[in-house]
């Protein structure tokens, strides 16, 4: 996880908002700030733009366990969708193959 500055960017912040919140709240937000090494001030700034749609945010879901279950799920499909398609191409191309083609695929494997 990369650490994030602690500035939102943009123009010098001047203005000061007062908020008031219970200890639970409080805690609730400390804990989101440090969780994502920001600052308080950041992280409201954030959570609000994000509500507004003005802040796309890159989700830390894309590491997450569940994330990484269907990725492989996702790859054991392919590798059984890779096999199904080499089970078909191999029956089409031996039902399409002559009775001279086989004899001469025998005689092949018998030297």
């Amino acid at each position: 996880m990369r650490k994030r500055s602690s500035k939102g960017g943009g123009a010098q912040r001047s203005i000061q908002v007062h908020l008031m919140v219970n200890e639970e709240e409080a805690a609730m937000i400390r804990a989101a700030a440090r969780t994502r090494n920001q600052t308080v001030s950041l992280t409201i700034i954030e959570a609000v733009k994000l509500l507004e749609g003005s802040l796309y945010v890159e989700e830390e879901e894309h590491d997450s366990p569940t994330v990484q279950a269907l990725r492989e799920i996702e790859y054991q499909l392919r590798r059984i969708g890779r096999n199904v398609n080499q089970i078909a191409h191999n029956a089409n191309r031996e039902m399409n193959a002559t009775i001279e083609d086989e004899a001469l695929r025998l005689s092949r494997e018998q030297a």
